[in-house]
């Protein structure tokens, strides 16, 4: 095993703090690169450890100050196990990290198509489902959701649709790939698309020459469209090409792009916006002189094929609650504090005002988290000069405004995921507030290897509340039971994988019930759902009205 850096640091990762059964919250560290595998769960009692992998200290003033901060002795030995595991998981910034990271750039580097990173995971990976998802829980919940092109309104020109996991996002997904449905104009053949980077950029915009793979069909590159703007650029155009591996904010879109249009012949741009030094310092990309050059050669792009180009930004608005580092869920205030201000920044968007909307964003940005400031500014800056005016509609997608409201889909493709789905569907129609926890590896239990649990929310405690839980546990309970079956005759047995789900405990999602839906009279309202089987839509006290 190769030997650990001196002065171990951690390379840029995507932290994320998660509800944790056994330690309250834990701290995740993410690769969204994908070299890794698999993610790091740190419990707090380790974080200040972790914190002080900076590449700066060795391990035993590491373990010094840790132990200080801590309050309790952390053993060099220990630093040295953590730095080990991290260095393994590939999480450290080390020689094992980049031979790895190495040999998976190159892969991606000479394969002609991106392959679609997400889909088994956060949407489905079977056609048909994922045909069936997309028009029945997404396009349907659309005023316009009808697949047709003769709309009502001017030709679209530019679209910012989320680009959140199509679970959670279905309802704004819907509205806003229903509204390209049916004012697409019939000649659009190109579409530029700006995603988020979630991951470190290094030059301002990244390019990708590749087509995008999805379980509907490859929809092929521009390829003409991207050596153009790569000829404009000021700066190295490929230099971050990588960071589309694993970037969903794109991927989700060519998705619906791709079961909208069908065969349609179409070309995607991909177009990852980083500007990140700007984010950090405050700068107005404005000033940049890089930048405008790059979307100036965009916009001169859309105009010089007028009609026939229709720009698309894959983003988000605020990230808040636990999941996102936040304390506590948001109250009802907050949260309309959160909606003036998300509404207001896209009023600045409106007006065709790219520098007022990024000064907005970016004043509160730590605090907002805004996952679209850069695609978003970078597709008002590429609108052609005799664009119709902007439109905005605005959904809040569950999980982003209110965590009391984390309604978030833990499925993708997978049974299990569906299974949990169905719980989900329960509580969706009982009106619930409730949230789906993928449990750290520390708290699945000894036969599972991935478990989801749906908490409810229970204002009488002021707790989550655990309802149901479905669990993968791959061969595990079929080695010891010997279940097999033949993929095909004549083949070797494999093991079959087996599934563990509990449904809906009943105690507690009564208790829920009870107390979510109780009013001050001392009366109950009950869901719409339960309400022809009770004979009344409210339960009231003995003696009362």
């Amino acid at each position: 095993m190769p030997a650990l850096p001196k002065y171990p640091r951690l390379r840029p990762l995507e932290t994320l703090v998660l509800p944790d059964s056994r330690h309250g919250r834990v701290l995740v560290l993410r690769d969204t690169h994908g070299i890794a595998t698999g993610h790091a769960c740190i419990p707090p009692a380790l974080v200040p450890v972790v914190a002080r992998f900076t590449g700066e200290h060795p391990f035993e003033h590491i373990a010094r100050a840790a132990s200080v901060e801590a309050g309790f002795e952390i053993s060099v030995e220990l630093v040295r196990q953590l730095a080990d595991e991290l260095d393994e998981g590939l999480f450290l910034d080390s020689p094992t990290y980049h031979r790895a990271r190495a040999s998976v750039e190159h892969d991606f580097a000479v394969a002609p198509v991106r392959k679609a990173a997400h889909a088994g995971g956060a949407y489905s990976n079977e056609a048909e489902d994922l045909r069936k998802y997309l028009d029945e829980q997404c396009l349907a919940h659309a005023r316009n959701g009808r697949h047709h092109a003769n709309g009502h309104g001017a030709p679209i020109v530019g679209l910012v649709a989320p680009h959140i996991d199509p679970w959670r996002g279905a309802v704004g997904y819907g509205h806003a790939y229903a509204t390209l449905a049916t004012r697409l104009p019939p000649e659009a053949d190109t579409f530029i698309v700006f995603g988020t980077s979630h991951a470190p950029m290094r030059e301002p915009f990244a390019l990708c020459r590749k087509s995008f793979d999805t379980p509907l069909g490859t929809v092929s590159a521009d390829l003409e469209a991207i050596d153009h703007l790569a000829a404009a650029a000021r700066f190295d155009p490929y230099a971050d090409q990588f960071n589309h591996k694993r970037e969903h904010s794109l991927e989700f879109q060519v998705v619906f792009l791709k079961h909208l249009l069908g065969d349609k012949p179409v070309r995607i741009v991909p177009v990852l916006a980083g500007l990140g030094e700007h984010q950090a310092n405050g700068g107005d990309p404005t000033e940049d002189a890089d930048v405008e050059a790059f979307l100036e050669a965009v916009r001169a792009l859309v105009e010089s094929r007028r009609g026939r180009v229709v720009l698309i930004a894959g983003a988000d608005l605020a990230h808040v609650g636990p999941r996102f580092g936040d304390r506590h869920p948001m109250n009802e205030r907050e949260r309309a504090d959160l909606e003036k201000a998300d509404r207001e920044s896209l009023a600045r968007a409106a007006a065709r005002d790219p520098s007022a909307f990024w000064q907005d964003v970016a004043r509160d940005l730590d605090t907002r988290r805004v996952c679209g400031l850069a695609p978003i500014y970078a597709l008002l800056k590429s609108l052609p000069a005799k664009a119709a005016p902007i439109e905005t509609k605005v959904h809040a997608s569950n999980g982003h405004a209110k965590p009391a409201r984390e309604n978030g889909h833990a499925g993708g493709g997978s049974t299990n995921g569906k299974l949990t789905a169905h719980a989900e569907t329960v509580l969706q129609r009982l009106e619930l507030p409730y949230r789906v926890v993928l449990l750290a590896a520390g708290d699945v239990g000894f036969a599972s290897a991935k478990t989801y649990d749906l908490e409810v929310w229970a204002p009488g405690v002021g707790q989550w509340l655990e309802v149901s839980s479905s669990s993968s546990c791959t061969d595990f309970q079929a080695r010891r039971a010997n279940i097999r079956y033949r993929p095909r005759a004549g083949e070797k047995p494999e093991l079959v994988h087996t599934l563990n789900a509990s449904g809906v405990a009943l105690p507690r999602t009564i208790a829920a019930l009870l107390e979510t839906g109780h009013q001050p009279d001392g009366s109950v309202t009950l869901p719409r759902a339960l309400a022809p089987y009770m004979g009344a839509d409210r339960l009231v006290p003995a003696g009362g009205a």
